[in-house]
C-alpha cells in the first residue's frame, strides 16, 4: 500500500494525482467502468473514484446521502474531496477526483443471493427507506437533479443525459411532456414531492459490510426526483440483476406514491 503519511484534506492536487497513479499502477483498481471510471484503494480508510464522468455534482449529492440518511438503515460513504483536473487541453476536457471513505465488503453481485436470502429484504428496505426522506419543495436545493444543479444522468436519461438543468419539478414535467406528446401521451407532476433516488441500484453498487450493513456506492446518477424514478430504473439494470428486481420493485411501489 501506498505511503499513508498525506492528509486527503491538506495535500496538494498533484500530489494527490500522483499518488493515485502510482498506486493504481502498482495495486490496480478496485472497481470501475469500461476504463472510463477507476476507483483505487488509496488505503486502508480512503479509495478514490477517476473519470471524465466523476463530477462535482455526483460528490454533492453523495455528501447530501451521507448526511440524511440513517447509517443504521443503509451506510454511504463519506466523501473527503473532490476536484477536477485537465485531461485533453485540445478537447477541453477535465477528470474528476472523488476522495471518499474506503469500504471493505464483498458486493452484491459476488455474493450467492440464493443462500443470503436476506439481502434481496435489505435492499427492499433500503429502497422503501430512500422514497421516504422527502425534500419540501420550498427549500433552495429541492430542485430535480443532482444536489446543489446540474444536468441528470443516468439510465432515464440516454447516453448523453438530459443535456440541461432544472430548476424546478415544472421544469421537469415541461421536459417531459415535451418528449411523451411524440407517443400522445402526458404526465403531470405537479403535486410531486422530490426525494433521495439512487437511480443505479445494481448489485455491483451495494457492499455487504462485516456487520451485514449494506453501503451504497456510485452516487453518479442519483439526485432529487419524484419517488417513481426509483422504480423505473430498476429494470434497466443489467439482465444479471433480473432475479433480485422483483422484491425491490414491490418495495418502491408499496411506499406511499405521489
Amino acid at each position: 500500500m501506498a505511503d499513508t503519511t498525506w492528509d486527503v484534506h491538506t495535500a496538494t492536487e498533484d500530489m494527490l494525482i500522483e499518488l493515485c497513479h502510482q498506486t493504481g499502477k502498482l495495486n490496480g483498481i478496485i472497481g470501475g467502468y469500461k476504463g472510463a471510471i477507476r476507483v483505487i484503494k488509496l488505503s486502508n480508510d480512503i479509495a478514490v473514484k477517476i473519470g471524465r464522468s466523476v463530477t462535482a455534482a455526483e460528490a454533492r449529492t453523495q455528501e447530501f446521502a451521507y448526511e440524511n440518511v440513517n447509517p443504521s438503515i443503509v451506510h454511504v460513504p463519506r466523501v473527503h474531496r473532490f476536484f477536477e483536473q485537465d485531461c485533453d487541453s485540445q478537447w477541453g476536457s477535465s477528470e474528476g477526483y472523488l476522495f471518499m471513505e474506503y469500504v471493505p465488503g464483498r458486493t452484491l453481485a459476488d455474493l450467492d443471493l440464493d443462500v443470503r436470502d436476506d439481502i434481496v429484504p435489505s435492499v427492499a428496505q433500503i429502497i422503501s427507506y430512500l422514497g421516504q426522506i422527502e425534500i419540501p419543495n420550498d427549500l433552495s436545493y429541492a430542485v430535480p437533479g443532482p444536489i446543489g444543479g446540474g444536468s441528470p444522468k443516468g439510465y432515464l436519461w440516454g447516453e448523453d443525459g438530459a443535456g440541461t438543468t432544472f430548476t424546478c419539478v415544472s421544469d421537469l414535467n415541461a421536459w417531459l411532456n415535451k418528449r411523451l406528446a411524440l407517443q400522445k401521451k402526458s404526465i403531470d407532476l405537479y403535486d410531486s414531492l422530490l426525494v433521495l433516488c439512487h437511480l443505479d441500484l445494481a448489485q455491483r453498487n451495494m457492499i455487504l459490510k462485516e456487520e451485514n450493513t449494506i453501503s451504497l456506492v456510485d452516487w453518479g446518477c442519483a439526485g432529487l426526483y419524484p419517488r417513481f424514478y426509483e422504480t423505473l430504473t430498476l429494470p434497466c439494470l443489467s439482465p444479471l440483476d433480473a432475479l433480485y428486481q422483483k422484491p425491490p420493485i414491490e418495495a418502491a411501489n408499496s411506499t406511499k406514491t405521489d
